[in-house]
């Protein structure tokens, strides 16, 4: 049996998306979304900071072993309702700095996620999704940060 693979014999073994040294890094920086639900409640931002932890959660349940499933679904789905809530939240951003600022870090993430699927050496692939969770939470970062001063300031 592979390294990769998990079966008790009777049923069909479940394949691993990607080995665990790229999946332990992967896990280790998909928990920088920490800083986003952090952020958000420091700025008084339930919600987000809600999403932020649901995210960060369905997060850490998919990269500890990832496999094509439930898990992984429930993390795409989360991360998609998230940046939904996070693009329309952004439209009420009254620091347009901040506003263009997230706009770009998500443009950039989002190609950064595109660049680590289409991606065929893996050596490399893992690391333009490590960048993608740290791009995309340096734009929520900065939402956060746009919202909260508009609110207050």
């Amino acid at each position: 049996m592979s390294t990769n693979s998990r079966s008790n014999g009777s049923e069909p073994a479940i394949y691993l998306v990607t080995q665990p040294q790229y999946s332990s890094r992967l896990l280790k920086s998909s928990c920088l979304t920490a800083f986003s639900a952090l952020s958000a409640a420091r700025h008084d931002l339930w919600m987000c900071s809600l999403i932020a932890t649901l995210v960060l959660l369905t997060s850490i349940n998919y990269w500890r072993y990832p496999t094509k499933g439930w898990r992984r679904n429930m993390d795409m789905f989360a991360v998609a309702g998230g940046l939904v809530y996070h693009l329309y939240l952004s439209l009420s951003c009254q620091v347009q700095f901040y506003q263009i600022l997230y706009y770009v870090l998500i443009a950039n993430s989002i190609f950064c996620y595109f660049k680590s699927i289409t991606c065929p050496n893996k050596n490399i692939s893992y690391l333009w999704h490590i960048g993608m969770h740290a791009v995309g939470n340096m734009g929520t970062l900065a939402l956060y940060y746009g919202l909260s001063h508009g609110f207050h300031g």
